[in-house]
Protein backbone atom coordinates (compact mmCIF):
# COMPACT_ATOMS: atom_id res chain seq x y z
CA UNK A 1 0.00 0.00 0.00
CA UNK A 2 1.30 3.44 -0.91
CA UNK A 3 2.15 5.78 1.93
CA UNK A 4 1.33 8.91 -0.07
CA UNK A 5 -0.69 10.06 -3.05
CA UNK A 6 0.03 12.59 -5.76
CA UNK A 7 -3.04 14.60 -6.76
CA UNK A 8 -3.07 16.91 -9.78
CA UNK A 9 -5.14 19.96 -8.87
CA UNK A 10 -5.83 23.56 -9.82
CA UNK A 11 -5.38 25.69 -6.72
CA UNK A 12 -7.69 28.72 -6.72
CA UNK A 13 -6.87 30.11 -3.28
CA UNK A 14 -5.82 29.43 0.29
CA UNK A 15 -6.85 30.28 3.84
CA UNK A 16 -4.41 30.46 6.71
CA UNK A 17 -5.38 28.40 9.76
CA UNK A 18 -4.20 28.66 13.32
CA UNK A 19 -0.57 27.63 13.67
CA UNK A 20 0.62 24.37 15.11
CA UNK A 21 1.62 24.03 18.76
CA UNK A 22 5.18 24.75 17.58
CA UNK A 23 4.09 28.05 16.00
CA UNK A 24 4.40 26.95 12.36
CA UNK A 25 1.75 28.09 9.85
CA UNK A 26 -0.96 25.84 8.37
CA UNK A 27 -3.19 26.39 5.37
CA UNK A 28 -6.35 25.15 3.69
CA UNK A 29 -5.73 24.93 -0.06
CA UNK A 30 -8.88 25.58 -2.09
CA UNK A 31 -8.89 23.64 -5.37
CA UNK A 32 -11.45 23.05 -8.09
CA UNK A 33 -11.88 19.51 -6.67
CA UNK A 34 -12.29 20.47 -2.99
CA UNK A 35 -10.23 21.65 -0.04
CA UNK A 36 -7.00 20.15 1.28
CA UNK A 37 -5.35 20.97 4.61
CA UNK A 38 -1.58 21.13 4.94
CA UNK A 39 0.11 18.84 7.43
CA UNK A 40 1.17 20.32 10.74
CA UNK A 41 4.84 21.40 10.90
CA UNK A 42 5.45 20.56 7.23
CA UNK A 43 8.12 22.50 5.37
CA UNK A 44 5.76 23.20 2.46
CA UNK A 45 3.75 25.53 4.70
CA UNK A 46 6.42 28.18 4.33
CA UNK A 47 6.19 28.14 0.54
CA UNK A 48 2.39 28.14 0.12
CA UNK A 49 1.80 31.90 0.33
CA UNK A 50 4.94 32.79 -1.63
CA UNK A 51 4.51 30.21 -4.42
CA UNK A 52 0.77 30.76 -4.85
CA UNK A 53 0.93 34.57 -4.90
CA UNK A 54 3.77 34.57 -7.42
CA UNK A 55 2.24 31.94 -9.73
CA UNK A 56 -1.35 33.24 -9.60
CA UNK A 57 -0.34 36.60 -11.07
CA UNK A 58 -0.22 35.12 -14.57
CA UNK A 59 -2.67 32.16 -14.52
CA UNK A 60 -4.52 29.69 -12.29
CA UNK A 61 -2.06 27.62 -10.32
CA UNK A 62 -1.70 24.03 -11.50
CA UNK A 63 0.03 21.87 -8.93
CA UNK A 64 0.65 18.31 -7.87
CA UNK A 65 -0.26 17.91 -4.21
CA UNK A 66 1.64 15.28 -2.25
CA UNK A 67 -0.75 13.94 0.38
CA UNK A 68 -0.58 11.47 3.22
CA UNK A 69 -3.00 8.55 3.44
CA UNK A 70 -5.04 10.72 5.82
CA UNK A 71 -5.33 13.39 3.12
CA UNK A 72 -3.02 16.07 4.53
CA UNK A 73 -0.74 17.93 2.11
CA UNK A 74 2.94 17.61 3.00
CA UNK A 75 4.38 18.98 -0.26
CA UNK A 76 3.41 20.47 -3.57
CA UNK A 77 5.02 20.99 -6.94
CA UNK A 78 3.87 23.74 -9.28
CA UNK A 79 3.31 22.54 -12.84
Amino acid sequence: MAKSNNIAATVIGYTQRNGSVNGNPRFILHTTDGDYTTQSDSGCNYSVRNDFDRASESAPVSAVLNTTRAGYVFGWDLV
